[in-house]
């Protein structure tokens, strides 16, 4: 696969690959979506999408990202695992997100969040784009302690053989995250049922659903 402009992507295929299946078995078991219409935001080359894909029946599945060689990875992985007739790109900022409002069942992304400059604006806009009944799981994280030692334990030997270039974790001091009580403080005057988890195991995950009436 070509990465030219787009280098985590073999980041993500080589290093990242195990984390995919354990977040998305963990989505799975706290949001109970596994129909519907499905978003991954800030999606990269797809590797949570395609995982909830395969354990789900989604009707609608909307890959979204910044980043034009990211969406063309997507396309090009979607149709090679089979799911090119329910899966749609659409190049989008998660700061000034233009889809139609109440529009997914779940609404996923892992790995973009620290990077967004304006966190109120992308939290109130997928806030938004939930449809009653609906569930958000943002933020990011390595699936587990373990599988996290693993990985930066392979990325550091990569480093070794090319004399110390290469790729790292992403060091969560540099995260743009909002302070987890700012989160709360946002959602305080909606319905929204949120939970934060924040720990070196699991990673930071913003948690919310919306309800149905």
């Amino acid at each position: 696969m070509e990465t030219e402009g787009f280098p985590y992507d073999e980041i993500a295929e080589k290093f990242f690959s195990p984390i995919y299946p354990v977040i998305a078995e963990a989505i799975l078991e706290k949001t109970g979506i596994g129909s519907g219409r499905l978003l991954d935001l800030g999606c990269g080359g797809g590797h949570l999408g395609f995982e909830l894909l395969k354990r789900g029946n989604y009707s609608t599945a909307v890959f979204a990202d910044a980043n034009p060689e990211a969406l063309k990875a997507t396309e090009r992985r979607g149709f090679e695992r089979g799911f090119g007739s329910v899966m749609k790109t659409s190049l989008q900022d998660a700061r000034a997100l233009d889809l139609p409002e109440e529009s997914f069942d779940l609404i996923v992304s892992r790995g973009s969040m620290p990077f967004w400059d304006d966190q109120i604006a992308a939290f109130s806009g997928i806030y938004d784009l939930l449809a009653p009944g609906g569930w958000a799981y943002i933020g990011g994280g390595l699936g587990n302690a373990q599988l996290g030692d693993e990985i930066k334990r392979a990325m550091a030997e990569a480093r070794n053989a090319t004399g110390g270039e290469g790729p790292r974790c992403f060091d969560r001091k540099n995260s743009k995250a909002l302070a987890d009580e700012e989160y709360r403080a946002l959602f305080a005057h909606t319905d929204a049922d949120l939970v934060i988890i924040n720990n070196d195991d699991e990673g930071h995950w913003i948690i919310l659903s919306k309800p149905t009436a």
